[in-house]
């Protein structure tokens, strides 16, 4: 199967606010964000195109991070 992604903004507590994210902070949202991924990527055979804005303000460490939950 394939998905496409784009603006999760991971780590990016602004986010919350201008765009009426349903969260209290960063934390409670990534892990939202985890959890519903998760709940549609099944099989590792999956393909996940991630089109921008994955970790905002990041890096590679945090990016991977979310990518090996």
């Amino acid at each position: 199967m394939k998905y496409f992604i784009a603006d999760t903004h991971f780590f990016h507590e602004a986010v919350i606010g201008f765009s009426n994210r349903p969260f209290h902070n960063v934390e409670e949202m990534n892990q939202k964000l985890i959890e519903n991924w998760n709940n549609v990527v099944k099989s590792p055979r999956d393909e996940i195109y991630i089109l921008g804005d994955f970790v905002y303000k990041g890096d590679g460490k945090q990016a991977n991070e979310i990518l090996n939950n």
